[in-house]
């Protein structure tokens, strides 16, 4: 009966939110609160997408207007309005705790009270038994009915736009007369807009898809940049090649073939079939021709040392006379490697590489991967003139040689 109770009570609260003529539903892949008040839930505070008293006219203004109403772009929710709200599911149920006010709390020695007016529900005070659970006393948010998506706040040693934080998940809570009645997990935002303020300000609201490439985090990176006409951007590893790199005794993906300085590298060797795109699933690696190069990094400089094929069906040529062909370099021994190799002093630009991801890592241990920085070496003449470890991918779109392979 509980169970079946429950589910009613989802079931009318989600079809009235899905009726409303006066909402827009807003979606967001990261967090975004319309509000700057807070959630406290088993002793974890959260940001929340909504404010509970955003069902009162005129809530915003009940302690005045901030003297500057503007949000910091880098944080994810509005300061929108000049009072912090703040909450407390206790005991299954959803109660009004404390307020803070951000400027001229001296004007409003009664803030409980004009809250009071505001709801009509009085401001419970406790002494001695319950004091310890809400010091300031509660109000039961009987009259709330919705949903509500929260996210922690960050750790003092956090910030909004950490990798690891931003990719935990959200929760969303659905509240019926002030009961919490379902609690899960989710992966992006739905809010419901009143159409006025879309109407006052249709840009802030614009709709956002849930599985845009680039996060808010990474729009706000994007613009810090200023970024070329020419330049590509990627919050998480982009491969355009299926190239190979060798480094300290680690096999890396490489972002840029070092060949793609010369024209037709790609079709140097023949075959009637055509390579696969994305091979290697959600980290985004293309095999753009059929063969890949093996790059080695010796001495803080690059060398190809081999070539091999993705395909089977090969015509004609398949030796590495082709590569020196294209290269106009020959294959020679050095000292401390296995392998003849080209110095690759044709090179110059930059340059990305990860580790692949192990078979785990697709599953549970994929957002650790992601957050996993990637290396970023800057190469003059084929020699390593800077290093560092990087989240996100910047760089030129490679020039090409003439090069004619009939």
């Amino acid at each position: 009966m509980t169970r079946f109770l429950k589910n009613g009570y989802f079931f009318f609260l989600f079809f009235t939110l899905s009726m409303s003529a006066q909402k827009k539903e807003v979606n967001y892949r990261d967090f975004f609160g319309f509000t700057n008040d807070v959630l406290l839930m088993d002793d974890v505070e959260y940001m929340c997408s909504i404010s509970p008293l955003s069902d009162f006219d005129g809530y915003k203004t009940v302690f005045g207007n901030l003297s500057t109403l503007k949000s910091d772009p880098e944080l994810p929710f509005e300061t929108d309005k000049n009072y912090k709200a703040k909450w407390r599911i206790f005991d299954s149920s959803l109660y009004l705790y404390d307020i803070e006010i951000l400027e001229g709390a001296e004007n409003y020695p009664d803030k409980y009270k004009i809250m009071e007016n505001l709801t009509s529900i009085q401001f419970q005070k406790f002494y001695g038994s319950g004091s310890e659970n809400f010091p300031a006393g509660r109000m039961y948010a009987f009259w709330f009915s919705g949903f509500i998506y929260i996210k922690r706040l960050p750790l003092p040693s956090e910030t909004f736009c950490d990798c690891m934080y931003r990719r935990e998940k959200f929760k969303v809570l659905a509240i019926h007369n002030g009961q919490l009645i379902n609690e899960r997990e989710v992966d992006g935002i739905r809010v419901y807009i009143d159409s006025m303020e879309i109407m006052n300000n249709p840009r802030r609201y614009k709709y956002i898809d849930p599985y845009r490439r680039n996060s808010s985090c990474a729009i706000l990176l994007m613009d810090s940049l200023s970024l070329a006409e020419d330049e590509v951007f990627s919050e998480d590893f982009f491969a355009s090649t299926n190239d190979e790199l060798r480094w300290n005794e680690t096999q890396f993906w490489l972002s840029v073939s070092p060949l793609s300085v010369y024209d037709n590298y790609d079709n140097i060797y023949k075959s009637n079939v055509m390579a696969n795109i994305d091979r290697f699933g959600p980290i985004v690696v293309i095999d753009e021709k059929i063969y890949s190069a093996k790059w080695v990094i010796l001495n803080d400089k690059l060398f190809l040392y081999d070539v091999s094929f993705i395909i089977e069906g090969i015509k004609g040529d398949t030796s590495l006379k082709v590569v020196e062909k294209l290269t106009g370099k020959k294959f020679r021994e050095i000292p401390s490697f296995d392998k003849k190799v080209i110095f690759a002093d044709w090179f110059s630009g930059t340059l990305f590489f990860k580790r692949p991801m192990k078979e785990l890592e697709y599953s549970e241990l994929y957002c650790d991967y992601r957050c996993e920085p990637m290396h970023k070496i800057t190469l003059e003449k084929g020699k390593i003139i800077s290093w560092e470890k990087t989240l996100y991918m910047t760089y030129p779109r490679p020039k090409r040689k003439v090069y004619n392979t009939q």
